[in-house]
């Protein structure tokens, strides 16, 4: 059975700001090549298929690399630590440990308790997109600008919006196209999973994204993992709450 998986947009109210916020909300991506439950959305996570070229990728010339202010309450030598592992690992297009160090360092910006649980608190996630979203608006767009300087502008946060405003806002073409489901197939090919015991999220074995260096990751193919606590995709809440 093939699911049209289209995006959830919710009316977001953010109290201390005073207005309501469109929020785009996909379904969750482990559930992508699964029948969905009666009356809910389901999302999907995906690789490349084989024979498709991706655009070669080099730095782009004259693009500064940015600083990331550490969040309050996270010890400053631990954030600068994951900036300067996520720059090295750019710098050398090492995209495994870039697509890793993304994550942790999103974790630390936005707060010990994800941190610690190794994916997103909705309680803390909301409250950096509220009451602390210009803080951690500029660290997050530090960061994409670092993806965007080091990838030739093909891989980061705001080639991921533009991919899916290209494609109608649709959740599956979205996934087809940045090569993380097989188009026109319920076939996932990138998925990643929140291991409670061990309190992390791991790709599960043989579902990871294009890491190699030739062929290079398919454009808006990365960042991947990112894991929030309700198991469903909020990347684009952040996207465009923080207006990349």
């Amino acid at each position: 059975m093939k699911h049209n998986y289209q995006f959830v947009l919710m009316g977001l109210l953010v109290s201390n700001l005073g207005f309501f916020v469109q929020d785009i909300i996909l379904p969750p991506a482990r559930l992508a090549a699964e029948p969905p439950p009666t009356g809910t959305t389901t999302t999907p996570t995906v690789t490349p298929t084989p024979g498709m070229t991706t655009p070669t990728i080099t730095p782009t010339p004259g693009m500064t690399t940015p600083t990331v202010t550490p969040s309050v309450g996270t010890p400053a030598s631990e954030e600068t630590k994951l900036y300067k592992e996520l720059e090295d690992a750019l710098i050398r297009q090492d995209w495994r440990k870039a697509d890793a160090a993304t994550f942790q360092l999103l974790l630390a910006i936005v707060g010990p308790q994800s941190k610690q649980q190794g994916r997103f608190v909705l309680e803390e996630w909301r409250q950096k997109l509220s009451s602390d979203k210009d803080a951690f608006c500029k660290k997050v767009v530090d960061i994409d600008a670092l993806w965007s300087s080091k990838s030739g502008g093909q891989l980061g946060f705001k080639v991921q919006k533009d991919i899916f405003e290209e494609v109608g806002k649709n959740a599956s073409k979205f996934y087809e196209t940045i090569q993380w489901r097989l188009p026109g197939q319920d076939i996932v090919k990138v998925e990643w999973r929140y291991e409670q015991l061990e309190g992390k999220t791991k790709y599960i074995a043989g579902l990871e994204p294009i890491f190699t260096k030739s062929p290079t990751p398919p454009r808006g193919h990365l960042p991947a993992m990112l894991e929030w606590e309700d198991g469903r995709e909020h990347r684009f809440q952040m996207i465009y709450i923080c207006g990349l």
